[in-house]
């Protein structure tokens, strides 16, 4: 087996064999699933929009804003400042908002632009903590519900 993979490529066997573990995985799995650009505020109008005319909650860590839409399915955007820690923080931060966001999408109304601008101490904060601190402002924002809306026509995000 050595040999056969040795012809293919330079590099150590074991690097192969965890290539090979984590597609397999990933396969097992169903694929990566992401939030779909469709449910993101992707452009600076829209931002400005939601920071202009939507209500605003704050906590230590996140600053949230939100404001109705008339597209019947909730977007999300995601600000962090280089305040905040380098490119690897900020996207990490990032990331893990938007997976919260996906998970939460069911019990999250309808109809909703949010934007969520992170503070420096949520560099700190680990992904259960995060979680809570999003869940509280959305709850204080009565945008969450503690039963599932079935939003944006129940299909897989």
């Amino acid at each position: 087996m050595q040999k056969a993979l040795s012809g293919l490529a330079s590099g150590p066997l074991w690097l192969w064999h965890v290539i090979l573990k984590y597609y397999i995985i990933i396969f097992l799995l169903g694929g990566i699933t992401l939030l779909r650009k469709s449910l993101r505020l992707t452009k600076n109008l829209e931002f400005i929009n939601v920071y202009k005319s939507g209500r605003r909650f704050t906590n230590p860590f996140f600053t949230m804003y939100a404001k109705k839409n008339e597209l019947g399915y909730s977007r999300l955007g995601v600000s962090v400042s280089k305040k905040v820690g380098n490119s690897v923080v900020r996207n990490k931060i990032k990331r893990r908002i938007k997976e919260i966001f996906r998970i939460n999408y069911d019990f999250i109304k309808d109809g909703w632009d949010i934007v969520f601008s992170v503070k420096p101490p949520a560099a700190k904060l680990d992904y259960g903590s995060i979680e809570r601190e999003i869940i509280t402002l959305l709850k204080r924002g009565r945008i969450y519900s503690d039963k599932k809306v079935y939003n944006f026509n129940d299909t897989v995000l």
